[in-house]
């Protein structure tokens, strides 16, 4: 396009329309540069907006913005130069659309006359690497400066990969308009593109985190390469269309199958509740009853996406790291805060395979990308982007004081693969930081049902701890096999969770304005429970939705679903006969080769007899799947392989290749959650979550006294702890050693 027919393009739209969107604003020779009259600000950077003349006051054209901000975004001048580089882009048929240099201009503001242009345009849409970052320091620098942005034609590419919801909503946009002109909606298909990056890496948004793949979409040849037929490699995803990944329903298609629904279906426990993905703290808005707005994610407040939460790792294995990664979820969920995921390293006990293998961080578990994209509430990014973000930018000052301090080197990446002492990292933070020490195993987090009730959460502590309502202070055994309904009042709920505990963690007003909060390690700030056990709602709603956050969005990632799923299905062929018809298996998980473990819980250091003994109620000859951390040809199986038909994982290396081996024990951990009986080992927080699943599939399934928080056919190895889940028990110190019902009994 000429530069005449630029300008005419640009006159049109101005005529016509009440809004014009334009970074390309320069002064030129004999031109006067457009005058901005209002900025609207989302995220980390502005957009920018020139309302008509009108004297109407600032409140109405921030309305009038928020309205049109969206469609403004998409709706580019023909010639534009401004680029969105986004995770995604739009297909019709085979035909790839660029949606944004392709949208005529008369969809600008309030005018939506015209018909919407589309042309494909398959070099459009990425910039280089070096344009593009050069564009964002623009951005970055004009919003420091509250300047408007310049930009000439080879620096307009902005990236909005961060802006997960602010991208969702641009595509709904997008297919209204589509719809609007006489275009089939069932037509257009989202996908995401994972283009393989100069480094060979998967894509990242600028959150810093990893793309999941969805399904593949129709009409595409998925061959599976030699020694990775159950785990693609980046190569492979570079060159498939694939749908975005959802966390409901499970795709093994990519994973070497199963690839019916019916065959998946036994496996999913975890629910997909639409309404639970527009939930968002009271702590996350500016104002009071923001929640029922319509403009709710443009009346966000700006706070919530500037203010953060990091956490030091559990010096334990990969369970005690989940059980801190779930706590500290639901802490940032519920103060409203962005959640920082600590740098990759090594996990205690997961050692196995190559280096790059043993380098690991809580997105190879979990859909975290997903988990972000799904849930207007829930913000989660690395520490490395974090770092980018506010640290390496002198954003930060020692906490209580002006002294601005940069990390350690002015790293970002403290992977640990970098070779840097984390330790200095963790220094860094808890300088910089508000460091929640008092925050610890003796007390309960407490969260008012609005941003200015705390003094209520107090007053009825107050109540329990002087027994004003002539009740004594509660003791743990006056709610077992009595469990308090997750709708009773707060009162009730509150006296059901202290397990003794003394004192509430308040979200106070320091915290609050605090940039930063930390969670610290060590003895004097020992945190280490499960987030049910620690976090206490005022509102049972919040509750609700917290426990069902984890349910449903943090389960693992499909690559290791998947492979449950091929290995149970051979389990149960194995386990068919005349006499077990369903093909049940039975399960135990024993911990044995940690020395420290059954020194410090001697009971659970128990003989080949006691063992023996403990499975009496499993038939002879049954199939039953042993999970442990002792080598298969330990003497202690020698008496079971008398007595059942005993395997291990290791039987099934075949449906395992291209999988990383530290995932080996997540998978027998769904194996052995869908065994029909299971015996594990108490105080292990592997066997643990083992319990707790099969409580969600008792629910799902509505087996014997569910609804009473039993579990039947759900024991530990010990006598003194065998019969545990026979009867509904409220949370209780030590808290780690156990799942209680209130986790599933939703």
């Amino acid at each position: 396009m000429t530069q005449n027919q630029l300008s005419r393009s640009r006159m049109r739209a101005r005529n016509q329309h009440r809004y014009v969107f334009s970074l390309n604003n320069s002064k030129r020779e004999g031109q006067q540069r457009p005058k901005i009259s209002h900025k609207f600000n989302d995220g980390d950077y502005s957009f920018l907006t020139s309302p008509r003349s009108g004297n109407h006051p600032p409140e109405t054209r921030a309305k009038r913005t928020r309205r049109n901000v969206r469609l403004m975004i998409v709706a580019i001048m023909s010639g534009t130069t401004l680029v969105f580089v986004m995770d995604g882009l739009l297909y019709r048929e085979n035909e790839k659309i660029d949606l944004f240099h392709g949208i005529d201009s008369s969809i600008v503001g309030d005018n939506k006359q015209s018909t919407p242009q589309l042309r494909s345009g398959e070099n459009n849409m990425l910039g280089t690497k070096q344009r593009h970052n050069r564009a964002v320091d623009k951005i970055e620098g004009a919003e420091h400066q509250n300047t408007p942005v310049n930009f000439n034609r080879n620096e307009a590419i902005m990236d909005l990969s961060h802006h997960s919801k602010l991208y969702d909503s641009i595509v709904n946009d997008v297919a209204e308009i589509i719809k609007e002109g006489s275009k089939k909606l069932e037509d257009m298909k989202l996908v995401v593109s994972f283009d393989a990056a100069s480094d060979g890496s998967k894509r990242k948004s600028s959150s810093g985190l990893r793309f999941s793949p969805g399904a593949p979409l129709p009409h595409q040849e998925i061959e599976l390469e030699r020694n990775r037929r159950f785990n693609p490699s980046k190569h492979m995803l570079s060159r498939l269309k694939t749908a975005p990944h959802e966390i409901a329903g499970l795709q093994c298609a990519l994973y070497g199958g199963p690839n019916s629904e019916l065959a998946t279906r036994d496996i999913i426990y975890w629910q997909d509740i639409k309404s639970d993905n527009n939930y968002m703290s009271p702590f996350f808005y500016k104002n009071k009853g923001m929640a029922d707005d319509d403009e709710i994610s443009f009346k966000v407040a700006r706070d919530s996406y500037s203010k953060y939460i990091t956490f030091e790792p559990d010096p334990g294995g990969f369970n005690n790291n989940r059980l801190a990664f779930e706590k500290y979820l639901a802490l940032s969920a519920a103060m409203g805060r962005i959640l920082v995921i600590p740098p990759r390293q090594h996990i205690p006990l997961l050692n196995k395979g190559t280096e790059k293998e043993q380098n690991l961080s809580m997105e190879d578990f979990f859909h975290l990308d997903s988990m972000n994209n799904e849930n207007v509430g829930v913000n989660i990014i690395t520490m490395e982007e974090f770092l980018h973000r506010e640290a390496s930018s002198g954003h930060f000052t020692r906490y209580a004081s002006d002294d601005k301090i940069y990390p350690p080197y002015n790293q970002t990446n403290w992977d640990f693969s970098q070779g840097s002492p984390i330790d200095e990292l963790w220094n860094y933070l808890r300088t910089v930081g508000y460091r929640a020490e008092e925050w610890n195993n003796d007390c309960v987090g407490a969260f008012p049902s609005d941003a200015s009730g705390n003094n209520i959460l107090m007053d009825m502590m107050n109540i329990i701890l002087e027994e004003r309502d002539g009740r004594s202070f509660p003791d743990p055994l006056d709610f077992q096999g009595r469990p308090v309904p997750p709708q009773s009042p707060p009162m009730e709920r509150l006296r059901e969770i202290l397990a003794g505990r003394k004192r509430l963690c308040l979200y106070t007003d320091e915290m609050r304005s605090a940039t930063l909060v930390h969670f610290p390690s060590g003895k004097q700030a020992k945190l280490f429970m499960q987030f049910y056990s620690f976090i206490f709602f005022e509102d049972y709603r919040q509750a609700t939705w917290t426990y069902r956050l984890v349910r449903d969005h943090l389960r693992y990632k499909d690559v290791i679903m998947c492979a449950a799923v091929r290995i149970i299905k051979e389990i149960e062929k194995k386990s068919l006969s005349a006499s077990n018809p369903l093909g049940n298996y039975h399960s135990i998980h024993l911990r044995r080769t940690e020395g420290s473990f059954q020194e410090q819980y001697i009971e659970t250091d128990i003989s080949t007899e006691d063992l023996v003994l403990s499975l009496i109620s499993i038939a002879a000859n049954s199939t039953l799947f042993i999970s442990t951390d002792e080598s298969p040809d330990h003497s202690i199986f020698q008496a079971l392989r008398k007595k059942y038909d005993v395997i291990f994982l290791d039987d099934y290396q075949h449906l395992l290749e291209g999988i990383n081996p530290n995932f080996h024990g997540m998978i027998e951990q769904m194996i052995a959650a869908r065994a029909d009986t299971f015996f594990g080992t108490y105080y292990s927080t592997y066997s643990g979550f083992i319990c707790r699943l099969r409580g969600y599939y008792a629910v799902r399934d509505r087996k014997y006294g569910y609804n009473e928080g039993k579990l039947t056919n759900t024991f530990y190895i010990n006598d003194q702890h065998m019969r545990e889940y026979g009867i509904a028990k409220a949370v209780q110190k030590p808290f780690f050693a156990r799942e209680f019902p209130v986790a599933w009994l939703l």
